[in-house]
């Protein structure tokens, strides 16, 4: 090991988020001691509900060597294809593509042009995985090039106690700590040099992993700061019903009534009735502007506070995960590294919030980073690139055609493509999509197939 290496890690945190830290840095660093130290659970921890995730779960269960067959029979996966919004008007956000473009022109290029002549189905139609998924049906990708299944993507969504089991089997041989922490001993530079416990016990380690949940228990004994959202997303209090067992179905079904959200999700075993009303102090949006500050990383929720209505979550934290993965320090934490790690969080972050911003009632005053996105998507119906995107262009066009935000103009390079041309090929591949949704089997009816 190079002696710049970091040689022990204490995660803070025993829950979903902790455990799938341990599980993937200690695979991925097998030379660095690690520890989990056991802290009071947190019902406010919204990426420890019983969680969706979006297509990138499968890169991360590769990292922790979670194999998504193992999970369905065992009760403690389903697929996950996305959210159907209630309303006066009522949309999909699904996961995969939507359409097919033609040559250099995006489909919801060629939609646009198309709904502006009067020509077009609701956008939802175009997505295998809206409409199998509003069939409460399920089917795994085809490899077939030719099949709207080639384009097609699926995330998982967990019974929360079950998956934290399996990760807690998994992470096994790591050592586990009972208590709570009460103080810190910083050393000259700023780091801490170790935790004090309730019991005068002291617990020192190279790095510091604060999986704590929004209390960020160690991160806020280094004066953190964090960056509140509140005058974007309405601050809410998430009420959560836990059920028996029901029938499984892919989507979520979110809406939005007079006190806010409703969120409606099956999981192996149970349903889970999310209700978030406005209530001040309960849940603030909001992240810490240095989630990796001295030798403390903050991941989940002790680093970004959202609610659940979007299903980002975990997902966020598994890519917090991977990043620091990626950019491990070494054991001197030289600050040039963690502002990197800090810089590409932030753009990631960011534009969580201004996904999440699109289903507030309205939005006036914007950030920058969705002022820009607003200007060109109503401009051109153009989507302008952002580093460290968590969601798709495909989604981005879902939540804006879903809200009802629609372009001015759709882009010059759509005249490149005949218009009756394109309506037909259109009415083709959705009338396609309806028939393939139709021959699939119910989603119960897979889950047997698969053992589950």
């Amino acid at each position: 090991m190079s002696e710049r290496a970091v040689r022990s890690i204490c995660v803070v945190g025993d829950g979903i988020v902790g455990l799938s830290a341990a599980l993937a840095i200690g695979r991925a660093f097998p030379t660095v001691t690690m520890s989990i130290l056991g802290t009071t659970s947190n019902p406010a921890a919204v990426a420890e509900l019983p969680p969706a995730t979006l297509p990138t779960v499968g890169r991360f269960h590769a990292a922790i060597g979670f194999d998504e067959l193992d999970l369905v029979r065992r009760g403690i996966a389903q697929h996950h294809l996305g959210t159907r919004f209630g309303g006066a008007q009522p949309w999909l956000h699904s996961f995969g593509e939507v359409g097919r473009p033609e040559g250099a022109v995006a489909f919801h290029q060629l939609w646009l042009r198309a709904h502006g002549e009067g020509r077009a189905l609701p956008f939802e139609q175009y997505s295998p995985a809206s409409m199998i998924g509003a069939a409460a049906k399920f089917v795994h990708p085809s490899a077939d090039a030719s099949s709207p299944l080639s384009t097609y993507l699926y995330g998982l969504r967990f019974n929360a106690q079950r998956y934290r089991e399996a990760l807690d089997l998994a992470a096994g041989e790591v050592p586990r700590v009972a208590g709570e922490v009460l103080a810190i001993e910083r050393s000259s530079d700023g780091r801490i040099a170790a935790l004090r416990l309730s019991d005068d016990r002291r617990l020192a380690a190279d790095l510091y992993l604060d999986c704590s949940g929004p209390r960020a228990i160690v991160h806020r004994l280094i004066a953190s700061r964090f960056d509140d959202w509140s005058k974007w997303i309405t601050p809410t209090a998430a009420t959560i019903t836990i059920a028996g067992s029901s029938t499984p179905d892919p989507l979520d079904f979110a809406e939005q009534g007079a006190d806010g959200w409703s969120l409606t999700a099956t999981a192996p075993g149970v349903e889970t009735q999310t209700r978030l009303g406005r209530c001040g102090e309960s849940l603030k949006s909001g992240r810490l502007t240095e989630p990796f500050r001295h030798n403390v990383l903050a991941l989940g929720d002790a680093a970004v506070a959202l609610d659940p209505l979007l299903g980002l979550n975990l997902s966020l934290a598994h890519n917090a995960i991977l990043r620091a993965i990626e950019l491990m320090p070494g054991r001197d934490m030289n600050p040039l590294e963690l502002a990197e790690y800090n810089r590409r969080t932030e753009r990631e972050q960011l534009r969580v919030r201004d996904a999440r911003m699109l289903l507030e009632p309205s939005f006036d005053e914007l950030p920058d980073t969705l002022a820009r996105t607003l200007e060109q998507w109503r401009a051109r119906g153009r989507l302008p690139f952002f580093e460290e995107e968590l969601l798709t262009p495909s989604s981005w066009a879902q939540l804006l055609i879903g809200r009802g935000i629609l372009p001015r103009a759709v882009a010059p390079l759509t005249g490149q493509v005949d218009s009756d041309a394109a309506a037909g090929a259109m009415a083709r591949y959705a009338a396609g999509i309806a028939d393939l949704a139709a021959s699939i089997p119910p989603y119960p009816a897979y889950l047997a197939t698969m053992g589950a």
